[in-house]
């Protein structure tokens, strides 16, 4: 078994300035925000936790920035990565254009 190594000093600061953000856009607050400056302080929050996740998380096998915690192809065709989920995603739109059934003979 592998030892987590733990976070990065360049994570641990990415973290601080995230928290730092949060800190400024609350205390910034004086009455209930308008939906701009909410939806702003949500995007700002999301930042943070994104951030503080990223200290400990391990890195994602699939390094797919649309699914980083998906299923890893155990066969993937010549070409593909290794996110099973856009390797399906890619045949089916390859079968679709060349006019092959798909595996229950639907048409993709």
């Amino acid at each position: 078994m592998t030892k987590n190594k733990g976070p990065t000093p360049s994570q641990w600061a990415a973290a601080d300035a995230a928290m730092s953000r949060v800190q400024h856009a609350w205390t910034g607050l004086r009455s209930i925000p308008s939906p701009d400056t909410a939806h702003a302080l949500t995007r700002t929050l999301t930042d943070a936790l994104g951030a503080v996740r990223a200290l400990y998380e391990k890195p994602t096998v699939t390094s797919c920035k649309r699914h980083p915690r998906g299923s890893v192809d155990p066969a993937p065709a010549p070409g593909e990565g290794p996110c099973l989920a856009c390797n399906m995603e890619r045949r089916r739109a390859l079968r679709g254009t060349q006019g092959i059934p798909g595996p229950r003979g639907e048409q993709s």
